[in-house]
């Protein structure tokens, strides 16, 4: 996993065989900004709106945590 930038660029990566395949988090959420917290906990996050999600990858999928208004 990786994050980086402002707004939040996020990245997982995986190991095929031979290579690292990679996908793009904001991509697959379809969110503007995305990182990747202390607790590898993703917060998610549209740039027109004030509401954050917290979610974590396990066994290959996000798995939606929790919902917050970022006031």
């Amino acid at each position: 996993m990786s994050t980086h930038g402002t707004p939040g660029v996020s990245y997982l990566y995986r190991w095929e065989g031979e290579a690292f395949s990679v996908s793009s988090v904001n991509e697959a959420l379809g969110a503007d900004s995305v990182l990747l917290d202390e607790n590898n906990r993703f917060q998610a996050q549209d740039s027109n709106s004030r509401l954050v999600q917290i979610l974590v990858y396990q066994a290959g999928e996000m798995k939606l945590v929790n919902s917050i208004n970022a006031d």
